[in-house]
C-alpha cells in the first residue's frame, strides 16, 4: 500500500517566495491542499503548498513549514514516485537559481534567469553602474 513520506532533499527551503517561484511553471500550485495516496484517495491532512502535475492530478508534492523549513512530502509509489523524483530535482535546481538571483539583486546586481534547452536555469548578473 502507498503512503505519504517526507522527501529527502539536500536543500533547506526556507524562503516561501523563492520556493513559490521555483514551483511555478512545474505544475499547478495550490495552497492548503491535500495530497493523493494511490489506492486510498486524498489525504485528510492538508499541506501549505501543493504542486500538482497538470497531466495527472494524482501526482502531487506537498510542503509544510516545520521549524523554519518547508519540508517536502510525497507519494513515492508507482507513477507518482517517478513524477515526484523527476520534479523534485527540478525544484532544487530552480530554488537554488532563484535564491542566488535574490541574493545578487540585494547586492545591487541586475539579474536575469535564462532557461536552457536542457531545462536548467542560468543566472546572469550584471553589475549596476553607480
Amino acid at each position: 500500500m502507498s503512503h505519504i513520506v517526507r522527501a529527502k532533499v539536500a536543500v533547506s527551503y526556507t524562503d516561501i517566495d523563492v520556493l513559490m517561484k521555483a514551483l511555478s511553471g512545474l505544475g499547478n500550485l495550490y495552497q492548503n491542499e491535500q495530497l493523493y495516496r494511490i489506492g486510498v484517495g486524498l489525504t485528510s491532512e492538508r499541506y501549505q503548498l501543493v504542486l500538482v502535475d497538470p497531466a495527472n492530478s494524482q501526482h502531487r508534492l506537498g510542503f509544510n513549514l516545520e521549524n523554519g523549513v518547508f519540508n517536502q512530502f510525497v507519494e513515492n509509489y508507482g507513477s507518482s514516485g517517478a513524477w515526484t523524483n523527476s520534479v523534485s530535482s527540478q525544484i532544487v535546481d530552480r530554488y537554488l537559481a532563484y535564491h542566488y538571483a535574490k541574493q545578487l539583486e540585494a547586492e545591487n546586481y541586475k539579474v536575469s534567469i535564462v532557461a536552457q534547452t536542457d531545462g536548467s536555469l542560468e543566472v546572469v548578473a550584471e553589475e549596476v553602474v553607480w
